[in-house]
């Protein structure tokens, strides 16, 4: 294995902070209007919750 140099750590950081953008602008930017499109008025806020929830929970067991 070869010993990491200083731009192998800036390019790992800048796959990093795309991924980490990319997901940092769906769930409170996208990810409520989507489920506004989908579902009524009246249970937009239980199907953002649940759809977070199950999110999260997927997140822990990978």
């Amino acid at each position: 294995m070869k010993k990491l140099r200083w731009f192998d750590y800036i390019t790992i950081n800048i796959y990093w902070l795309g991924l980490n953008m990319a997901s940092g602008s769906l769930t409170p930017i996208i990810l409520p209007y989507l489920v506004a499109l989908f579902v009524g008025e009246e249970v937009k806020g239980t199907a953002l919750g649940t759809l977070r929830s199950a999110g999260l929970a997927i997140a822990i067991l990978v």
